[in-house]
């Protein structure tokens, strides 16, 4: 038999023993009967009980603005409405852990291109995008960057309009190009 119990302050019989009356006793009373296989090294400790310090509960909030008509996803529920918003969320002791955001919707500029007009060739049309303080303007396609464009050419022309703030909103406009009727002959008689 073989044993190692030198880390519990025992011996150690790394040769083998072949008595007949066994070479080891075994003074711990971990195992059944007394017996243990040693290469496990057989403990025990006691120890004085650990404190855990833990925050009982807890509360945050944030301040976030959106522009009127953009969404944001709280809590998985997309949200659109200036408030304020919480969630609360027991932990396992059962003390409860709060968030909250108060949201606040800031406006975006106001666009309002015409409805979509119709010309013969030769036909135009101004496109006035509106006026803000601050207010930029990017029309496509172009690029142009003033408040209004003429436009006399067909196809559907989109502007985008920021405010100082950021919010920004878009408009389009299409329009239509006939050709002029062909001619007719005048006959004499």
């Amino acid at each position: 038999m073989f044993w190692d119990d030198s880390n519990i302050m025992g011996g150690s019989n790394l040769t083998g023993c072949t008595s007949a009356s066994g070479c080891h006793t075994f003074g711990s009373s971990i195992g059944n009967d007394n017996t243990i296989n040693t290469w496990w090294y057989a403990n025990s400790t006691t120890a004085a009980p650990v404190t855990f310090t833990y925050r009982h509960s807890y509360y945050g909030s944030s301040n976030q603005t959106l522009c009127d008509g953009d969404s944001v996803l709280y809590n998985g529920v997309w949200v659109k409405t200036a408030g304020t918003y919480s969630n609360t969320v027991p932990n396992m002791q059962g003390c409860d852990s709060t968030t909250a955001i108060n949201l606040t919707l800031i406006p975006k500029p106001t666009v309002n291109l015409p409805p979509d007009e119709a010309y013969c060739i030769g036909g135009s049309t101004t496109l006035n995008a509106g006026s803000g303080t601050g207010y930029t303007y990017l029309w496509t396609p172009g690029g142009q960057t003033t408040q209004s464009i003429t436009v006399n050419t067909a196809g559907t022309y989109t502007v985008r309009v920021t405010a100082p703030n950021g919010c920004f909103k878009s408009d389009s406009f299409t329009l239509t190009i006939h050709p002029n009727p062909p001619g007719v002959p005048i006959r004499h008689n």
